[in-house]
Parts: C-alpha cells; sequence; structure tokens
C-alpha cells in the first residue's frame, strides 16, 4: 500500500464509503479503491473529505446566502458573527434559558406560599408574576428581558423569605 499526502488513511475519523460517494459524487469502486489505498483522491476531494469528517462544513439547512468570509460567518446581511459572538450567545441564551425554567419553579413557591404573605406584599407579588407571565408569553430572548427576570426573581424571593 502506498501513502500518499492525500492519502485517506491520514484523516481521522476514516470517512465511510458511503460518505465519500456522496460527498465526492464518485462510484463505490472508486471510493473503496481510495480506502484500500489502491488510489488517492485528488487534493480538492480530498480536503473536502477532510472538512466533512470534521464538522466544518456548513449544513445543507443553513440559508445559502450565509459564508464564511474573513473567519467570521456572514449571514448575507451588513451582520457578521465571530466564533466568540456565537460561543457568548450560546451562553447568554443558556442562561436565558434557566432563568426561563425558574419562573416556573417560582410560581410554584409562590402558590405553595401564598397564604403566608402579608396582604401588603400581597398585591406587589400578584403584579411581578404577571410581569414573568408577560415575559414567557414573549419568548424573547432578550438582555433586557433577562435582566427583568432576573429583578423580578430577586424580588420574589425578598417578598417570600
Amino acid at each position: 500500500m502506498r501513502l500518499t499526502c492525500f492519502a485517506l488513511k491520514t484523516i481521522t475519523p476514516q470517512p465511510s464509503i458511503k460518505t465519500i460517494m456522496e460527498t465526492c459524487g464518485v462510484s463505490e469502486r472508486t471510493a473503496r479503491r481510495w480506502v484500500s489505498g489502491e488510489s488517492d483522491p485528488d487534493r480538492g476531494n480530498y480536503t473536502l473529505l477532510k472538512l466533512t469528517v470534521k464538522n466544518r462544513i456548513m449544513p445543507k439547512e443553513w440559508p445559502e446566502s450565509w459564508e464564511i468570509k474573513n473567519g467570521r460567518l456572514a449571514t448575507g446581511k451588513s451582520h457578521s458573527l465571530s466564533w466568540q459572538d456565537i460561543y457568548y450567545n450560546g451562553l447568554f441564551f443558556s442562561h436565558y434559558r434557566s432563568q426561563h425554567d425558574k419562573i416556573t419553579e417560582l410560581a410554584r413557591v409562590i402558590d405553595n406560599h401564598i397564604n403566608d404573605i402579608k396582604p401588603l406584599n400581597l398585591q406587589e407579588l400578584r403584579e411581578m408574576r404577571a410581569n414573568m407571565e408577560e415575559l414567557l408569553k414573549e419568548n424573547v430572548a432578550s438582555i433586557e428581558n433577562m435582566f427583568k427576570l432576573i429583578r423580578n426573581l430577586d424580588q420574589i424571593k425578598n417578598i417570600i423569605q
């Protein structure tokens, strides 16, 4: 078996015959010859397979106008995202979802303690709960909404304690 710089043996993880056929548009016979080392793909197909097995190619479901330009995901408009933007957005939405999930838990706590709360605080608590319900209905993940939720959660905890 010969080993050249474009040998499939150098790609980890090793692409399957099916992946090679679908990605490069070659016959099963050609794919098997590449896998066995009998022959090697050209530079373009080698690079395409390497990118494919490492999941470095945009999914077909993504808008065709999206592309990578200068290391940033360009969405076809004037806006583009760096990998850091995408990473921090993921963290933000994860935090937002966790705050969102706490609302249901907090609503249960409010219901369990509603009889123990002083009448003066009861109206204030009902208003805060209504505000949280409105934020849930909006279902818009924004920094402003996240901070509103956090403020409401803190205020409600102070009233209940």
